[in-house]
């Protein structure tokens, strides 16, 4: 299964590719990036993202 880590508003937010939300945050909110589950290991959240809910955290400075 594919995460996505969407940066807005000063937090990440992580979604499931099965989710609904992704297609609709990727679209629009200020051009998002997003990366899969392997970049998000190394940005310390792989963690929290496999218990397979909608989390979000404080992106890094």
């Amino acid at each position: 299964m594919t995460y996505y880590i969407v940066p807005w508003a000063g937090m990440w937010h992580v979604y499931r590719s099965d989710d609904q939300e992704p297609a609709a945050a990727l679209s629009g909110r200020d051009r998002a990036e997003h990366w899969c589950s392997a970049d998000a290991a190394a940005r310390g959240v792989a963690a929290d993202i496999y218990h397979g809910e909608w989390i979000s955290r404080r992106v890094p400075a």
